[in-house]
């Protein structure tokens, strides 16, 4: 059996069992709890075995966005078919009020601060960008029209909160933006020219946008990247620490609450970034190969949804989110391993941010509708035939 048999088969496993009505929402209860216990492990691990500043903050991120997802999940996914524009706008509107308004910390102007809370727009903008998206192809099939003139606005679509994003400066959710993108392209049938252009267009400006371009601290994350020995006390120093951690963790881990590099602050944003690094030197090899089975299982609930639903609009937006889920793990654990550039992009529920929490929460909350609107609809025509 290839691949593409074994892949087919798991889909074709997962719409079975989501057939069946006791799954309904027996599975999502079952991946969000996994999730949460993990989230919830390392952040008090993080603490030094404590509830605070962390752990206790995130669980109540948590709950607030899984009530949320679940009322979502209530409405008829019709409507945020209806309002996907709308939505959008809504998402554009946050990122220009923050590029003139937001509050400034750690170089950048990402966040809008509410006092006793903040919102950074960014995390939202991929949901309103997928929804946007989704729309798009929803209402013009692949026979509609030329191919370049049927990318034209679905392009526009991404490059608006690309270029606002990529303003603040926030490059790492900017790169999300543009795999996510790419993802929904790829399963509209674009064909593969249109994507060695842009590459090619990359390769051939790379250049110019070393020079006119990136930040200096981009530039020196990239030289960290390709040398993190040459600067172990500077730039370099995340990078290095991740690794000795990493390494350290072994196969089973050194187990909750004892990782030298994290008790002893040898370990950067242990609860943010590299919060992967944590769980590799606390709970080893196997605990890394679980947490990244139980997200595994997560993408392909996502993927296994797209096959379920009949509307098409349904299936942009569970790939959407399966995307989403994707680049952000890969991204990050390519990160904290040394074998991409660090650039500051969150686990997914583990990282603490409410931000982050809430758009995964409330993309899951759409897919959920997905789910339910499309077995009421197959209840209704199983009960009249």
């Amino acid at each position: 059996m290839n691949k593409l048999d074994f892949y087919r088969n798991l889909n074709e496993q997962i719409v079975s069992e989501l057939e069946k009505k006791s799954s309904i929402i027996f599975w999502p209860i079952l991946l969000l709890f996994s999730v949460v216990i993990c989230a919830l492990v390392l952040l008090y691990s993080a603490s030094g075995c404590s509830m605070y500043p962390w752990a206790m903050k995130q669980l109540t991120f948590i709950i607030v966005f899984s009530l949320l997802a679940f009322l979502i999940r209530g409405i008829n996914i019709i409507w945020f078919y209806e309002q996907a524009y709308v939505l959008y706008a809504l998402c554009i509107a946050m990122l220009i009020f923050t590029h003139i308004f937001g509050h400034h910390a750690m170089g950048a102007q990402r966040w809008i601060d509410l006092k006793y809370f903040s919102i950074q727009p960014s995390e939202l903008a991929k949901v309103g960008m997928i929804l946007a998206i989704s729309k798009y192809f929803h209402d013009f099939s692949n026979t509609d029209g030329k191919i370049l003139s049927r990318v034209l606005f679905p392009i526009l679509v991404f490059l608006i909160p690309f270029c606002l994003i990529l303003l603040q400066p926030n490059l790492g959710t900017a790169l999300i933006l543009l795999f996510i993108c790419a993802a929904l392209f790829f399963i509209n049938g674009l064909k593969k020219v249109f994507f060695l252009i842009p590459i090619l267009v990359v390769l051939v400006s790379s250049p110019f946008v070393w020079k006119y371009a990136l930040h200096s601290y981009q530039k020196k994350r990239v030289i960290t990247f390709l040398n993190p020995e040459k600067d172990i006390l500077s730039s370099g120093y995340n990078i290095v620490q991740s690794k000795i951690a990493i390494g350290s963790g072994g196969i089973w881990g050194k187990g909750m609450c004892s990782g030298s590099q994290s008790r002893l602050n040898f370990l950067p944003e242990k609860h943010n970034d590299f919060i992967f690094t944590l769980l590799a030197e606390e709970h080893g090899l196997v605990g890394c190969m679980a947490v990244l089975f139980i997200y595994f299982v997560w993408i392909m609930y996502g993927y296994g949804i797209s096959s379920y639903s009949s509307l098409y609009f349904g299936k942009m937006v569970s790939i959407g989110f399966a995307s989403m889920l994707f680049v952000h793990i890969f991204i990050n654990v390519g990160m904290v391993s040394g074998l991409l550039p660090v650039v500051g992009v969150p686990f997914p529920i583990l990282s603490y941010g409410g931000s982050n929490v809430a758009a995964t929460l409330i993309m899951f909350g759409i897919v959920l509708s997905v789910q339910r609107s499309e077995s009421k609809k197959r209840l209704k025509k199983h009960t009249y035939s």
